[in-house]
């Protein structure tokens, strides 16, 4: 059940940043999930009315996760370096059908370039072995794309036979909740 959070909390930040701003034309245009041994990938492509610079300026916007995903229950910078990389804790609460679990995860995230953001996973601090997430931002059109790409290994028992299409469903479903979330969220800030 972390890897479910910990995806969804990945996804969730990408896709409550990126798609800040008018979302009338925004689209999902392709979501995949896959498993290899024991890791997950996700891949989440997507189009935005919103420049790159300001996809880049909202996506390094760290704490507004926590108001654009429900399953983030709090966000904190922890520090940021001199060299461009930003600690970032996340608390997060995440149900399948009656059961809520409560996590924790730690991360560094560097913006390497102006259309390249990255985040490490700290497995010390984090429920996983291994995580790792990218977010490509390209100027097309009037807006921009967005790819993602996040691959996580648990660090916990996930049952063979149902665990892994839980973790798929729950993957998918968490990129439209959190994009529903962001179209409130973006409506309420064009108000103000």
């Amino acid at each position: 059940m972390a890897l479910i959070a910990r995806i969804g909390c990945l996804l969730g930040f990408v896709l409550a940043i990126a798609t800040w701003g008018p979302l009338s034309a925004g689209t999902i245009d392709h979501v995949a999930v896959d498993k290899t041994g024991e890791q997950y990938q996700i891949t989440v492509s997507s189009w935005l009315n919103i420049s790159q610079a300001g996809l880049r300026k909202l996506l390094t916007n760290y704490p507004l996760v926590a108001n654009a995903n429900p399953a983030v229950k709090s966000l904190q910078v922890l520090s940021a370096s001199d060299t461009g990389v930003t600690r970032i804790q996340a608390e997060l609460k995440v149900c399948i059908w009656f059961y809520c679990r409560k996590l924790k995860q730690t991360q560094d995230m560097t913006l390497l370039d102006d259309s390249h953001l990255r985040a490490e996973l700290i497995p010390s601090e984090s429920d996983f072995k291994y995580g790792h997430a990218d977010w490509q931002m390209m100027q097309e059109n009037e807006g921009s794309r967005l790819i993602f790409f996040a691959a996580l290994t648990p660090d916990f028992w996930v049952p063979p036979l149902i665990g892994p299409y839980i973790i798929k469903k729950k993957m998918r479903e968490e990129a439209v909740e959190t994009v529903l979330g962001l179209e409130r969220l973006a409506s309420a800030a064009q108000a103000e």
